[in-house]
């Protein structure tokens, strides 16, 4: 028997961060992210300073500097001594990277893996969210899944999928905890080009509680969409925590 939610409306089972258990120095973090993310501190913009945000939180300046120096190190924020802290620009596009099955990264990092399904549901067209409302038509019939992988039982990914039932019809029949969704793919239809683009993003509540990361905190977020002739067979968003995984490709 599954024990992921079958839906049409519900949203996946995980418990979302409880704002009072995380960190000011996270919460501060988190307050950053979300000021980049949303475009008000666009790239090369330059933030408020330590002092400025220690008296908004009501804080010491040391607990922003703590903040601010690991957003610096992961490349979020430049430092520059004398002229203030600026937003760096995260974006690009990866047009050299393999991707290879999550199962595989994760057994060639020498650990264990396994998957959970948590979600499995038609959505309507009105509902999905812009970027898969952009690629899907109205005629298509988008069902969407939700698996965490684990690595060593931590969860190292969240794959959250769109797939056409037009063109997968029995993609909603299959357990995904036990069969892999790319692999799948792959095997019901042929898949001739895609676009994937790589970023650095704010981590939503619901799939940062699942990822065991503060809500907001910063994530990997590989975003791929796959053409079957010239339809958009699937769109997936995975995310991924930056403390404890990374992609790894070649130059040729």
């Amino acid at each position: 028997m599954t024990t992921y939610n079958k839906s049409t409306h519900t949203e996946p089972i995980c418990k979302t961060t409880d704002e009072t258990s995380v960190p000011v120095y996270e919460r501060i973090k988190r307050y950053i992210l979300a000021h980049i993310h949303d475009g008000r501190w666009r790239t090369g913009a330059m933030i408020p300073s330590e002092n400025e945000l220690a008296e908004t939180f009501g804080v010491s300046r040391m607990t922003v500097n703590r903040a601010v120096k690991e957003l610096a190190i992961e490349g979020v924020l430049e430092r520059k001594q004398g002229a203030g802290t600026f937003v760096i620009q995260k974006q690009f596009s990866q047009t050299f990277v393999t991707v290879h099955s999550i199962a595989e990264d994760i057994e060639r990092m020498g650990k264990r893996y396994h998957a959970k399904q948590i979600f499995g549901g038609a959505q309507a067209y009105n509902t999905l969210p812009a970027e898969a409302q952009k690629l899907f038509t109205p005629q298509q019939t988008p069902y969407r899944v939700d698996v965490v992988h684990f690595g060593d039982d931590v969860p190292l990914q969240y794959e959250r999928r769109w797939v056409d039932l037009n063109l997968v019809p029995k993609f909603a029949e299959q357990d995904f905890n036990i069969v892999s969704t790319s692999n799948y793919l792959i095997a019901q239809t042929p898949l001739v080009r895609g676009l994937y683009t790589i970023e650095a993003l704010a981590c939503p509540d619901d799939i940062a509680s699942c990822l065991a990361m503060p809500a907001g905190a910063p994530a990997l977020c590989l975003r791929r969409h796959t053409y079957s002739g010239e339809l958009v067979v699937t769109l997936v968003q995975m995310w991924h925590n930056g403390a404890n995984f990374s992609f790894t490709g070649t130059l040729e």
